[in-house]
C-alpha cells in the first residue's frame, strides 16, 4: 500500500486500513501494545510529569492500558478525550487507571467523572489514527475530532501518532485543516517527521 497511487483518497485508506487492523490477533495486538509501552517510556522525550494526553482504545487499536499504567507510574497526569454535552464536541478531561468509565457517543471509552482540562497545559499528545507518513501526515476516523482537540494545544507541545509499524506509510492524503504529527510511535521504532 506504501505510495500506492490507487489509493487515492482518504475513505479507501480508511477502508483499507481498517480491514488490515482487524485482521490482527488480539494476542498480537495485546504484546505489540505492551512492546509499544517499553519503548515509549524509554522514550527521553516522555515528560517526567506534568499532563500528558492519550486515550482509552477501541478493541481494533494498539491497546493503551500498558502506555497509560506506565505514564501513571512515572508521575503524569493522565488526559483523555471526552464528549461534552454543552458544547457538542470533545475535549480532554482528567483520568487515571482504574477510574470508573462508561460509552461515549462514537463507543469511545471514557471517563464517568468529568473533570475538564485546558488543552493548552498539556505538554504531549498521543494520538490515534489509520494512517500516518514520514512528514507527519495522519488519517484519522474521518470526524475531524482529533483535529479540533490539537487546534489548542499549545506552541512547543508534541503530537506523536500511535500505531502499527504498518501505519506508517510513504505519503497519506492531507487537508489544511489536518494537524501533523510531530512524531510516530510503533512497537518497532520512534520516527521523528520531517515536516
Amino acid at each position: 500500500m506504501e505510495n500506492n497511487p490507487a489509493i487515492p483518497d482518504k475513505r479507501a485508506w480508511r477502508r483499507q486500513m481498517r480491514e488490515r487492523r482487524r485482521s490482527v490477533p488480539p494476542p498480537e495486538r495485546q504484546a505489540l501494545g505492551h512492546m509499544l509501552a517499553m519503548r515509549l517510556i524509554q522514550w527521553p522525550l516522555l515528560p517526567r510529569g506534568g499532563c500528558v494526553a492519550s486515550f482509552l482504545s477501541l478493541p481494533e487499536e494498539l491497546p493503551t492500558e500498558y502506555i497509560n499504567a506506565a505514564l501513571q507510574e512515572r508521575g503524569c497526569r493522565l488526559a483523555v478525550p471526552v464528549w461534552s454535552l454543552r458544547s457538542q464536541t470533545y475535549r480532554f478531561a482528567a483520568w487515571r487507571p482504574g477510574d470508573p468509565l462508561m460509552a461515549g457517543p462514537m463507543r469511545v471509552p471514557e471517563p464517568r467523572l468529568k473533570r475538564w482540562i485546558a488543552t493548552e497545559t498539556i505538554a504531549l499528545f498521543l494520538v490515534p489514527g489509520l494512517a500516518f507518513d514520514m512528514n507527519g501526515g495522519r488519517i484519522g476516523y474521518g470526524q475531524g475530532c482529533y483535529d479540533r482537540l490539537l487546534a489548542g494545544r499549545a506552541a512547543g507541545s508534541l503530537c506523536v501518532a500511535i500505531g502499527y509499524d504498518w501505519q506508517v506509510v510513504g505519503q497519506v492524503p492531507q487537508d489544511p485543516g489536518d494537524i501533523r504529527m510531530d512524531w510516530i510511535a510503533t512497537p518497532q521504532r520512534l520516527i521523528r517527521a520531517k515536516a
